[in-house]
């Protein structure tokens, strides 16, 4: 399980999970420099550990997209 969080603290949060490396890596890029903090989870276990902290530190997220 890989779970990593990068960026400013009073940013909005991007949860970013995908298992290519390169494919999760160009999108944390993406957020990062459009200001926001990154998480990043190369699975679905590390999605659930990385939704738990999340919450657990009240952070702000992005809306689902439809």
């Amino acid at each position: 399980m890989d779970v990593t969080l990068d960026g400013n603290r009073g940013a909005p949060l991007a949860l970013i999970v995908d298992d290519e490396a390169d494919i999760a890596d160009i999108l944390e890029s993406h957020f990062r420099l459009e200001g926001y903090r990154t998480l990043v989870a190369r699975d679905a276990a590390g999605m659930v550990e990385a939704s738990g902290e999340t919450m657990n530190s009240q952070a702000n997220c992005l809306p689902p997209t439809q």
